[in-house]
């Protein structure tokens, strides 16, 4: 528990110290927190937790099962724990340098004028009103293939944030702006749910000890519906000022909630009926065995 409080102090007390910095003493906590540096908060707070934490793991010494103060002699030696610590580190080297690309990378396309070639492009074309789809449905399509939400958002924001502030002023509507932030975030979630490179992909498959293409395509169907609906009645209209965001959030339930009624079934039907999509796989595959082990 030391290490996960020590967290949050960490975090809490570098946000406020940043803030403070920028905005000076006796400021509201509000206008503190809005003027902080996230980033070193979050660098900060991990790196210290990680200390403490392969401190905790130096000092743990087992004698017959049993963790007991460590000896000057033991402390010294690599204890057991502080190997494991390693070894996951040794395996799991890719995960860092996969969350540093997308930051080197957007700063790479900064530097080379990606974000004002895109700028250009968008306000020559006239597709001005269509931005937050376009940007959904490229944030989805950079997540499937690079298998991170978290590295798409960190090339996403810097190619399109500025180019959605000047088409947001262009068509006097700030809430278009929200509208390009809200659809690279869903895009790149819903991206990464498809994606089967993805952490999240691959240890849902290995946690529940079924196979990774298997799991993927029973994900597709959810993913898809959703991002399909997300566009037709959420960014699409709402970005071409049809009609607010709340009203798009109530049409985009009521879709959801017409097709799972409509086209879903129950798991286990008594004639082993599927929904459309799986009839479809079914059908494309010729696993027509999957009907017969499903009926009720």
């Amino acid at each position: 528990i030391v290490p996960v409080l020590l967290l949050i102090f960490l975090v809490l007390y570098v946000l406020f110290m940043t803030g403070v910095d920028v905005v000076g003493t006796g400021m509201p906590v509000k206008e503190i927190i809005q003027e902080a540096d996230s980033y070193s908060a979050l660098l900060f707070g991990t790196i210290g937790t990680s200390l403490i934490t392969l401190i905790f793991y130096a000092i743990q010494h087992k004698h017959e099962g049993q963790i007991v103060p460590p000896t000057p002699k033991g402390f010294l030696a690599k204890g057991p724990a502080v190997g494991q610590v390693e070894d996951e580190f040794a395996e799991d080297a890719e995960g860092p340098r996969m969350l540093m690309s997308p930051t080197v990378m957007a700063g790479v396309m900064g530097d080379v004028g990606a974000d004002r070639f895109f700028s250009a492009v968008v306000l020559e074309s006239g597709v001005q009103g269509e931005l937050p789809a376009i940007t959904f449905i490229l944030s989805l399509f950079m997540a499937l293939c690079t298998g991170t939400s978290w590295g798409t958002m960190g090339i996403m924001y810097p190619l399109t944030l500025v180019t959605a502030a000047e088409v947001a002023v262009i068509l006097g509507d700030k809430n278009l702006f929200y509208a390009v932030v809200g659809s690279i975030l869903s895009g790149a979630v819903c991206g990464d749910h498809c994606s089967p490179i993805s952490d999240t992909t691959v240890l849902s498959s290995v946690a529940t000890n079924t196979d990774l293409t298997k799991h993927v395509y029973t994900q597709l169907p959810y993913a898809l519906v959703v991002a399909m609906w997300a566009i037709l009645v959420g960014y699409l209209p709402g970005g071409l000022g049809a009609y607010s965001a709340a009203i798009g959030i109530l049409i985009g339930f009521i879709a959801i909630l017409v097709t799972v009624f409509a086209i879903g079934v129950p798991v286990v039907h008594s004639t082993g009926r599927f929904d459309p999509i799986t009839e479809l796989y079914i059908r494309l595959s010729g696993n027509t065995q999957l009907k017969e082990d499903t009926a009720a």
